[in-house]
């Protein structure tokens, strides 16, 4: 099998484990460490055998990092009573209109977890700032995109 689909599949692989870390799942803390500690082998497997500009693997080693910081700040924290109330919002049909946006107006989050958690974030649409996250996140992958080329 080529290097470079063995170095796809396992950040691939690695990307879905990190996300399932994020969901909101009850899962205990041993076991999430366990899957981040899987996320970074497989992510080293990546780097092993997935070579390209050092450049780019510069950018994706500092956004494997950020990740695993995230994760490990989400695996330590423990659910608050906020989270319930939280988690009571989400499963409101009330606050997704046509089913897939995220409008709240007690909400303070910008990026609250999607509907299918496992997904990602969506956008709430009621903060005033969830406007300006979005464009900011275009302006920064142009500008990313810019420097690469």
């Amino acid at each position: 099998m080529d290097n470079k689909i063995i170095g796809l599949s396992a950040l691939i692989i690695a990307s879905f484990i990190i996300i399932a870390i994020f969901g909101r799942k009850q899962r205990n803390r041993k076991t999430k460490i366990w899957m981040l500690v899987l996320a970074d082998v497989l992510f080293s497997v990546f780097f092993m055998f997935y070579h390209d500009d050092e450049s780019k693997e510069i950018i994706l080693i500092a956004f494997i990092i950020v990740l695993n910081i995230l994760a490990i700040r989400k695996i330590i924290i423990s659910q608050t009573q906020d989270q319930e109330k939280y988690n009571a919002w989400h499963d409101d049909p009330a606050n997704w209109k046509l089913g897939v946006f995220y409008f709240n107006p007690k909400d303070n989050r910008i990026f609250p977890p999607k509907k299918i958690e496992s997904f990602g974030w969506t956008v709430n649409f009621a903060n005033p700032f969830s406007i300006l996250a979005p464009i900011g996140i275009i302006l920064l992958i142009f500008a990313l995109k810019s420097m690469m080329s």
